[in-house]
C-alpha cells in the first residue's frame, strides 16, 4: 500500500444546540471569593463572613477649595476640629464646619489637646508648634529655620512637647517658654510618627527605610527595633500590655484592585532630592500643582511641595496675594494645568509591585510579628476596645483587626478613597476624615440597620440555565436576610441587556430555585437586616447551573506509519514493511465530557465508508493496512459526548484526514 496522502477537505458536524443534564456547582466561602463583590453597608471579615457593617453617617462635605483633612482632634466638650491644606483650621459647629484658625504652612499633619487649647504641628514655611486659644488665636510656640516639617508631637512633661521632625530626622524637646533642645538625631530624613511610651520613652516611624526606633530622650541615644521592608512607617500604637503596633504606608505596595497608571505610581511616590535647580518659575509652578494634585499623608511629596513654595516665591520681584497659602496666580496656573491634563491620551499602565502594606505587632521582648497585610496605604489608627481602628488609602476601607491577627474585618468604606485621620469621640464614636475628596464622617458602634452584597459576574463562557442558589447563614431573631438574581448575555449588568432582579425572597434553609432566565451571566445580591445591634452573617453560598452541551471540536487529524503495532515488545527488523498507519486525532470538548473516537477508511473516489474501529477511547488508533490493496485512502474519524449525555442529546464533530 502506498503512504497515505493527506487530503485538505474538512468536513464538521454540528448536532443542533440543547441544553445538557450535567450539574456544575459554584461555591463562595471565603474572604477572596467574597471580596471580589460589591459592598454597600456590608463587610466581609477575614473568616469568610458577609454581614452589616458599622453605622456611618456623614457630617459634613468639604468647604471650597479644600481637598483634603490631614488631621481631626476633638476636646473634651466634644468639640470636633479639622487641618486642611493650606494651614486652615475648621471646626464643626451644628451641621456645618467654620473656619477657626490659620495656621503657617502648607500643612498641619497633627493636632493635639492640652486642656482647652489646641496645639498643632505645621509643615512648609514657618513650620513649628503653634498653640491657639478657644477664641481661634494663633500663637507661636517654637520653630526652628532648620525645620521644615513637623510631622508629629507627643506630650511631654508639664507643658512640654516632643516634635518629630523633617528634613534632618530630628526629635525636639521643646519646653513652654519655646526653647528646644534636639534629643535624638537618626540617619533618615523624616519622623512620620512618633508616641510615647514608658518611663519616659519614646517610639518613633521613619519615612525613608521603614525604621521602627526606640528613644530615651535622657540619654539622647535610641536603637532601631524594627527595619521593615515598606518604606514608611506612617502610624504607630502602644497597647496597655506594653505591645507596640506600627503601620506602614509604602505607596509602591498600594493596589487599588486594578491596574493604575505609571505616572500615578510615580506621582504618589516619595521624591528624590533635585540633582540641580529647576529651569525657572515655570517649571516650579507645574511640580506644585502635580504635587498639590497627589497631596497626601507623605512626607517627601510635602517636603517638595514646601521647598517649590518658597523658590517659587522667591523668584517673584514682587509679593503676591495669597490663598491658601500660595500665590493666586500660582492657583490658576495649577486650575489651567488640571484642565489641560483631563485632555491628555491614557498613560501606559503598570500593576503595583509588592504584597502590601503591613500593621507589625513589637512586644516587649522585641518579637516581631505581622498581624495584618493588605494592598492599601495605611493612614491613621485607633485602639477601641483593644481591638485596632484602621483608616486606609486608595479604596476608602476602614479595618478592626483584632491585637492578636486573628480576625480582620472591613467595618465601613466610603466614596473618598483616603481615610487620612480617625480620632475617638464620646459613646464609642469614631470620626474621621477624608482626602481626594474632604469630608467628616462619625462611624457608630451599632450595625448599620440594612445593607446589601452583590456578587461579582459569573462567567458560565455559554447559554447555561442557572439552576438553585443556597445561602449559608446565621441570621439572629430581628434581623433578615433576603436574596434576589439576575442574568444575561454581556459581561456588563445593567438595566437594559440584563434581566430584571428577581423578586426579594427570603433565604430558606435549604435550596431555593433560581427564576431568573438562561443566560450566560449571573449575579446574586444578598439584602441584610438589622435593628441595629446584630447582623445576620452569611458564609457560604452555593450555586447550581446546568450547563448547555456544546459539541466536540476536532482540530486536526494526522496519519503517520509504523513498523509494528502499539503493543508489540519486539523490535522491528529492517526488512519490515510500515504496513500500520497511525492516526492520531487532536480533540477538545468545551464541556469536558467523556469522549468516544470511531475510526473509518475510504478509497479515494469511493462514497462508502468502511469502519476500522467504534467507541475508542484514546484518540489514536493503529490501523494494520496488510490485507487492504494498494492506493489512496481517506480516513474519517467522528468524535461523540455520548458517554457525558444521554442518547438524545448527545453531540459528535467528524473530520476526514
Amino acid at each position: 500500500m502506498r503512504k497515505g496522502l493527506i487530503i485538505l477537505s474538512c468536513v464538521l458536524v454540528v448536532s443542533s444546540f440543547c441544553l445538557a443534564v450535567k450539574p456544575v456547582k459554584i461555591i463562595q466561602q471565603t474572604e477572596a471569593d467574597f471580596a471580589t463583590g460589591k459592598l454597600d453597608k456590608t463587610a466581609v471579615t477575614n473568616l469568610g463572613e458577609i454581614r452589616l457593617s458599622r453605622e456611618i453617617k456623614e457630617l459634613t462635605k468639604s468647604p471650597p477649595n479644600v481637598e483634603m483633612f490631614s488631621a481631626v482632634a476633638i476636646n473634651k466638650a466634644g468639640e470636633i476640629y479639622l487641618s486642611a491644606t493650606g494651614g486652615k483650621i475648621y471646626r464643626f459647629e451644628g451641621d456645618k464646619l467654620v473656619e477657626f484658625a490659620q495656621v503657617p504652612g502648607v500643612l498641619v499633619r497633627t493636632m493635639i489637646f492640652d486642656g482647652r487649647d489646641l496645639y498643632v504641628g505645621s509643615c512648609g514655611k514657618s513650620a513649628g508648634i503653634y498653640r491657639i486659644t478657644p477664641r481661634g488665636k494663633v500663637i507661636k510656640i517654637w520653630s526652628d529655620p532648620k525645620v521644615k516639617f513637623v510631622w508629629s508631637i507627643v506630650r511631654g512633661k508639664g507643658k512640654t512637647f516632643y516634635a518629630g521632625t523633617g528634613p534632618e530626622g530630628r526629635v525636639y524637646h521643646v519646653k513652654a517658654n519655646g526653647k528646644a533642645e534636639v534629643v535624638y538625631q537618626c540617619d533618615e530624613k523624616n519622623i512620620l510618627s512618633m508616641i510615647a511610651g514608658k518611663d519616659g520613652k519614646l517610639y518613633a516611624g521613619t519615612g525613608e527605610h521603614g525604621y521602627i526606633i526606640e528613644i530615651n530622650p535622657k540619654t539622647k541615644k535610641g536603637r532601631i527595633l524594627y527595619d521593615a521592608k515598606e518604606s514608611e512607617i506612617s502610624a504607630l500604637l502602644l497597647g496597655a500590655d506594653g505591645v507596640l503596633y506600627a503601620a506602614t504606608s509604602d505607596s509602591t505596595k498600594v493596589s487599588a484592585g486594578k491596574r493604575v497608571r505609571a505616572s500615578e505610581v510615580k506621582g504618589k511616590a516619595l521624591p528624590k532630592p533635585a540633582a540641580k535647580p529647576p529651569a525657572g518659575p515655570k517649571e516650579q509652578n507645574k511640580k506644585v500643582k502635580k504635587l498639590i494634585v497627589v497631596v497626601e499623608q507623605d512626607a517627601k511629596v510635602v517636603s517638595q511641595l514646601a521647598e517649590n513654595e518658597g523658590k517659587v516665591a522667591g523668584s517673584q520681584k514682587k509679593p503676591h496675594k495669597m490663598e491658601d497659602g500660595l500665590p493666586i496666580d500660582i492657583i490658576r496656573r495649577i486650575a489651567a494645568a488640571r484642565k489641560a491634563a483631563e485632555a491628555k491620551p491614557p498613560q501606559p499602565t503598570e500593576t503595583p509591585k509588592g504584597e502590601g502594606n503591613a500593621i507589625y505587632r513589637i512586644d516587649e521582648e522585641g518579637f516581631v510579628r505581622t498581624i495584618f497585610r493588605k494592598p492599601v496605604a495605611i493612614f491613621t489608627m485607633v485602639m477601641q476596645d483593644d481591638t485596632l481602628i484602621v483608616g486606609t488609602g486608595h479604596k476608602g476601607e476602614i479595618f478592626e483587626v483584632d491585637t492578636s491577627g486573628d480576625k480582620i474585618c472591613q467595618i465601613a468604606k466610603v466614596d473618598p478613597k483616603d481615610i487620612t485621620a480617625i480620632t475617638l469621640g464620646k459613646n464609642g464614636k469614631l470620626y474621621f476624615a477624608t482626602a481626594d475628596s474632604a469630608r467628616l464622617f462619625e462611624l457608630g458602634r451599632s450595625f448599620a440597620k440594612k445593607g446589601t452584597y452583590t456578587s461579582k459576574v459569573f462567567d458560565a463562557k455559554q447559554i447555561s440555565r442557572w439552576g438553585s442558589i443556597k445561602i449559608h447563614a446565621d441570621i439572629p431573631r430581628d434581623c433578615a436576610l433576603t436574596v434576589s438574581t439576575r442574568s444575561g448575555n454581556v459581561s456588563e449588568p445593567d438595566d437594559r441587556s440584563w434581566s430584571d432582579w428577581s423578586v426579594e425572597t427570603i433565604v430558606p434553609p435549604g435550596w431555593l430555585k433560581i427564576t431568573s432566565p438562561a443566560g450566560r451571566f449571573f449575579q446574586y445580591r444578598l439584602t441584610l437586616a438589622g435593628n441595629g445591634k446584630a447582623t445576620a452573617t452569611v458564609d457560604r453560598v452555593e450555586i447550581i447551573r446546568q450547563m448547555g452541551n456544546l459539541p466536540p471540536a476536532v482540530p486536526s487529524v494526522k496519519v503517520g506509519s509504523s513498523a509494528r503495532a502499539p503493543n508489540s515488545s519486539s523490535p522491528p527488523r529492517s526488512t519490515d514493511p510500515k504496513r500500520y498507519r497511525v492516526i492520531k486525532v487532536k480533540c477538545t470538548d468545551p464541556n469536558e465530557d467523556s469522549l468516544w473516537y470511531a475510526f473509518y477508511y475510504r478509497r479515494k473516489g469511493n462514497k462508502l465508508w468502511i469502519k476500522l474501529a467504534d467507541k475508542k477511547k484514546r484518540p489514536v488508533y493503529y490501523w494494520d493496512t496488510l490485507g487492504v490493496a494498494d492506493g489512496i485512502y481517506e480516513v474519517r474519524v467522528v468524535v461523540s459526548d455520548a458517554p457525558s449525555n444521554p442518547p438524545a442529546e448527545a453531540l459528535t464533530a467528524e473530520r476526514i484526514s
